[in-house]
Protein backbone atom coordinates (compact mmCIF):
# COMPACT_ATOMS: atom_id res chain seq x y z
CA UNK A 1 0.00 0.00 0.00
CA UNK A 2 1.36 3.77 -0.72
CA UNK A 3 -0.35 6.81 0.96
CA UNK A 4 -0.09 9.05 -2.46
CA UNK A 5 -2.77 9.04 -5.23
CA UNK A 6 -1.16 8.15 -8.35
CA UNK A 7 -2.23 7.78 -11.92
CA UNK A 8 -2.04 5.16 -14.70
CA UNK A 9 1.45 4.79 -16.31
CA UNK A 10 2.99 6.11 -12.82
CA UNK A 11 5.71 3.98 -11.67
CA UNK A 12 5.88 3.77 -7.28
CA UNK A 13 8.40 2.64 -5.17
CA UNK A 14 7.58 0.32 -2.94
CA UNK A 15 8.85 0.14 1.10
CA UNK A 16 11.73 -1.60 2.51
CA UNK A 17 9.28 -3.44 4.09
CA UNK A 18 7.20 -4.70 1.26
CA UNK A 19 9.71 -5.15 -1.06
CA UNK A 20 11.68 -7.41 1.29
CA UNK A 21 8.60 -9.29 1.06
CA UNK A 22 8.44 -9.31 -2.65
CA UNK A 23 12.09 -10.30 -3.24
CA UNK A 24 13.14 -12.38 -0.33
CA UNK A 25 9.55 -13.98 0.94
CA UNK A 26 7.57 -13.90 -2.49
CA UNK A 27 10.68 -14.05 -4.83
CA UNK A 28 8.98 -12.48 -7.50
CA UNK A 29 10.92 -11.52 -10.85
CA UNK A 30 11.18 -8.83 -13.10
CA UNK A 31 7.21 -8.34 -15.04
CA UNK A 32 5.74 -10.27 -12.25
CA UNK A 33 2.21 -8.57 -11.74
CA UNK A 34 1.42 -7.08 -8.54
CA UNK A 35 -1.67 -5.06 -7.20
CA UNK A 36 -0.81 -1.75 -5.28
CA UNK A 37 -3.26 -0.02 -3.33
CA UNK A 38 -3.37 3.53 -2.63
CA UNK A 39 -3.76 3.73 1.29
CA UNK A 40 -6.08 7.07 1.27
CA UNK A 41 -8.36 6.54 -1.78
CA UNK A 42 -8.52 2.60 -1.55
CA UNK A 43 -8.22 2.65 -5.16
CA UNK A 44 -6.57 -0.33 -6.56
CA UNK A 45 -4.32 -0.79 -9.69
CA UNK A 46 -2.62 -3.65 -11.30
CA UNK A 47 0.49 -3.41 -11.91
CA UNK A 48 4.18 -4.62 -13.22
CA UNK A 49 7.49 -4.63 -11.61
CA UNK A 50 10.18 -3.09 -13.12
CA UNK A 51 13.31 -2.94 -10.82
CA UNK A 52 14.03 -4.85 -7.84
CA UNK A 53 16.88 -3.12 -6.31
CA UNK A 54 17.47 -0.99 -4.06
CA UNK A 55 13.94 -1.34 -3.76
CA UNK A 56 10.99 -2.84 -5.79
CA UNK A 57 9.73 0.00 -8.25
CA UNK A 58 6.40 -1.14 -10.25
CA UNK A 59 4.59 0.73 -13.27
CA UNK A 60 0.85 0.79 -12.94
CA UNK A 61 -1.08 -0.26 -15.94
CA UNK A 62 -4.62 -0.47 -15.15
CA UNK A 63 -7.29 -0.17 -12.86
CA UNK A 64 -8.26 -3.30 -10.72
CA UNK A 65 -11.57 -3.76 -10.47
CA UNK A 66 -12.42 -4.76 -6.48
CA UNK A 67 -14.90 -6.35 -4.89
CA UNK A 68 -16.92 -4.06 -2.49
CA UNK A 69 -16.96 -6.00 1.06
CA UNK A 70 -20.81 -6.58 1.99
CA UNK A 71 -20.76 -6.81 6.38
CA UNK A 72 -23.87 -7.18 8.43
CA UNK A 73 -21.22 -6.06 11.43
CA UNK A 74 -19.10 -3.67 9.90
CA UNK A 75 -18.14 -2.59 13.33
CA UNK A 76 -16.64 -4.39 16.42
CA UNK A 77 -16.08 -2.96 19.55
CA UNK A 78 -13.28 -4.84 21.61
CA UNK A 79 -12.23 -4.28 24.68
CA UNK A 80 -8.22 -3.75 25.72
CA UNK A 81 -6.57 -7.63 26.12
CA UNK A 82 -3.48 -8.28 27.68
CA UNK A 83 -0.57 -9.71 26.01
CA UNK A 84 -0.90 -10.40 22.09
CA UNK A 85 -4.25 -11.61 22.19
CA UNK A 86 -6.15 -7.92 21.28
CA UNK A 87 -3.68 -8.28 18.20
CA UNK A 88 -4.66 -11.17 17.20
CA UNK A 89 -8.26 -9.92 17.45
CA UNK A 90 -7.18 -6.53 15.27
CA UNK A 91 -5.74 -9.02 12.70
CA UNK A 92 -8.74 -11.19 12.10
CA UNK A 93 -11.18 -8.42 12.19
CA UNK A 94 -9.26 -7.19 9.47
CA UNK A 95 -9.34 -10.32 7.67
CA UNK A 96 -13.33 -10.80 8.00
CA UNK A 97 -14.04 -7.61 6.57
CA UNK A 98 -14.89 -5.34 9.37
CA UNK A 99 -14.68 -1.51 8.65
CA UNK A 100 -14.17 -0.29 11.87
CA UNK A 101 -12.40 -1.07 15.29
CA UNK A 102 -13.36 0.43 18.18
CA UNK A 103 -10.91 -0.40 21.44
CA UNK A 104 -12.12 0.32 24.55
CA UNK A 105 -10.78 0.48 28.38
CA UNK A 106 -13.35 -2.16 30.00
CA UNK A 107 -14.01 -1.62 33.62
CA UNK A 108 -12.56 -5.36 34.22
CA UNK A 109 -9.97 -5.19 31.42
CA UNK A 110 -6.79 -6.63 32.56
CA UNK A 111 -4.30 -3.96 31.31
CA UNK A 112 -4.83 -0.51 30.67
CA UNK A 113 -3.69 2.75 28.29
CA UNK A 114 -3.37 6.05 29.36
CA UNK A 115 -4.98 8.54 26.75
CA UNK A 116 -1.32 10.00 26.32
CA UNK A 117 -0.02 6.70 24.87
CA UNK A 118 -2.80 5.70 22.76
CA UNK A 119 -1.96 7.00 19.27
CA UNK A 120 1.46 5.13 20.25
CA UNK A 121 -0.85 1.95 20.70
CA UNK A 122 -2.68 3.39 17.44
CA UNK A 123 0.11 3.01 15.42
CA UNK A 124 0.81 -0.09 15.96
CA UNK A 125 -2.42 -1.56 15.55
CA UNK A 126 -2.63 0.18 12.11
CA UNK A 127 0.49 -1.78 11.28
CA UNK A 128 -1.29 -4.67 12.34
CA UNK A 129 -4.03 -4.45 10.48
CA UNK A 130 -1.82 -3.57 7.26
CA UNK A 131 -0.45 -6.46 7.30
CA UNK A 132 -3.31 -8.67 7.70
CA UNK A 133 -5.28 -6.52 5.14
CA UNK A 134 -2.17 -7.49 2.55
CA UNK A 135 -2.47 -11.09 3.80
CA UNK A 136 -6.39 -11.09 2.70
CA UNK A 137 -5.64 -9.03 -0.49
CA UNK A 138 -8.08 -6.90 0.77
CA UNK A 139 -8.39 -3.25 -0.99
CA UNK A 140 -9.00 -0.66 2.34
CA UNK A 141 -8.24 -0.85 5.53
CA UNK A 142 -10.21 -0.85 8.55
CA UNK A 143 -10.81 2.49 11.17
CA UNK A 144 -9.06 1.69 14.47
CA UNK A 145 -10.29 3.82 17.44
CA UNK A 146 -9.24 3.46 21.32
CA UNK A 147 -11.69 5.22 23.60
CA UNK A 148 -11.35 5.21 27.12
CA UNK A 149 -14.79 3.56 28.24
CA UNK A 150 -17.14 1.32 26.61
CA UNK A 151 -20.42 4.48 26.98
CA UNK A 152 -17.79 6.25 24.53
CA UNK A 153 -17.21 3.44 22.36
CA UNK A 154 -20.74 2.86 21.42
CA UNK A 155 -21.73 6.25 21.27
CA UNK A 156 -23.63 7.10 18.14
CA UNK A 157 -24.69 3.45 17.87
CA UNK A 158 -28.51 3.17 19.05
CA UNK A 159 -28.25 -0.69 18.24
CA UNK A 160 -26.08 -3.94 17.78
CA UNK A 161 -25.41 -7.35 19.48
CA UNK A 162 -22.84 -8.19 22.24
CA UNK A 163 -21.82 -11.31 23.70
CA UNK A 164 -23.09 -12.85 26.44
CA UNK A 165 -22.63 -15.22 28.93
CA UNK A 166 -26.54 -15.12 30.75
CA UNK A 167 -28.31 -18.18 30.00
CA UNK A 168 -31.25 -15.90 28.29
CA UNK A 169 -28.68 -14.53 25.42
CA UNK A 170 -30.06 -16.18 22.72
CA UNK A 171 -27.88 -17.51 19.77
CA UNK A 172 -27.32 -14.59 16.72
CA UNK A 173 -29.26 -17.18 14.48
CA UNK A 174 -32.56 -16.31 16.47
CA UNK A 175 -32.20 -12.67 15.31
CA UNK A 176 -32.57 -11.49 11.53
CA UNK A 177 -30.91 -7.95 10.58
CA UNK A 178 -30.90 -5.85 7.20
CA UNK A 179 -28.03 -3.12 7.77
CA UNK A 180 -24.31 -3.18 9.37
CA UNK A 181 -24.36 -3.30 12.57
CA UNK A 182 -21.91 -2.47 15.89
CA UNK A 183 -20.74 -6.21 17.68
CA UNK A 184 -19.43 -5.88 21.15
CA UNK A 185 -17.26 -8.41 23.33
CA UNK A 186 -16.30 -8.34 26.69
CA UNK A 187 -13.34 -8.11 28.53
CA UNK A 188 -11.16 -11.84 30.19
CA UNK A 189 -13.24 -11.08 33.22
CA UNK A 190 -16.73 -10.24 31.54
CA UNK A 191 -18.39 -6.92 30.88
CA UNK A 192 -19.09 -5.29 34.50
CA UNK A 193 -23.28 -4.90 35.77
CA UNK A 194 -22.53 -1.07 35.05
CA UNK A 195 -21.34 -1.71 31.15
CA UNK A 196 -24.11 -4.47 30.69
CA UNK A 197 -26.50 -2.36 31.92
CA UNK A 198 -25.69 0.65 29.48
CA UNK A 199 -25.65 -1.93 26.62
CA UNK A 200 -29.27 -2.91 26.82
CA UNK A 201 -30.06 0.42 27.45
CA UNK A 202 -28.67 1.78 24.26
CA UNK A 203 -30.38 -1.10 22.61
CA UNK A 204 -27.88 -3.69 22.01
CA UNK A 205 -29.40 -6.90 22.35
CA UNK A 206 -27.08 -10.14 24.16
CA UNK A 207 -26.60 -12.84 22.16
CA UNK A 208 -25.18 -16.14 22.77
CA UNK A 209 -21.80 -17.37 21.23
CA UNK A 210 -22.16 -21.05 22.17
CA UNK A 211 -21.77 -23.19 25.29
CA UNK A 212 -18.46 -23.28 25.81
CA UNK A 213 -16.96 -19.80 27.52
CA UNK A 214 -14.64 -18.53 25.11
CA UNK A 215 -11.43 -16.42 25.72
CA UNK A 216 -12.21 -12.71 24.63
CA UNK A 217 -10.18 -12.76 21.90
CA UNK A 218 -11.86 -15.65 20.56
CA UNK A 219 -15.45 -14.07 21.31
CA UNK A 220 -14.16 -11.35 18.97
CA UNK A 221 -13.87 -13.15 15.95
CA UNK A 222 -16.86 -15.35 16.71
CA UNK A 223 -19.38 -12.88 17.33
CA UNK A 224 -18.13 -10.74 13.77
CA UNK A 225 -17.58 -13.83 11.64
CA UNK A 226 -21.09 -15.54 12.65
CA UNK A 227 -23.06 -12.14 11.96
CA UNK A 228 -21.88 -12.20 8.50
CA UNK A 229 -21.84 -15.89 7.91
CA UNK A 230 -25.67 -16.56 9.24
CA UNK A 231 -27.07 -13.34 8.10
CA UNK A 232 -25.34 -13.36 4.38
CA UNK A 233 -26.32 -10.70 1.77
CA UNK A 234 -27.76 -7.08 2.99
CA UNK A 235 -31.17 -7.56 0.71
CA UNK A 236 -32.15 -11.57 2.09
CA UNK A 237 -33.56 -10.59 5.61
CA UNK A 238 -35.83 -8.12 7.16
CA UNK A 239 -35.64 -6.36 10.56
CA UNK A 240 -37.48 -8.67 13.27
Amino acid sequence: MTASPFQIGDTVTLSSTDSHHICDVLRLPLSATLSIVCASSGQEFEAKICALKPAVQAKLEQISKSTPISMRGDTLVVPLLKGDHLELAIEKATELGASTISVYQAARSVVTVEESSAPKKLLRWNRVAEAAAKQSARSTLPTLNFFASLDAAIAGHDSGFFGSLNPSARPLRSFKWHAPCALVTGPEGDFSPQEEALLLNQGFRPVSLGSLVLRAETAAIVILSSANAIWGDFSEHEMP
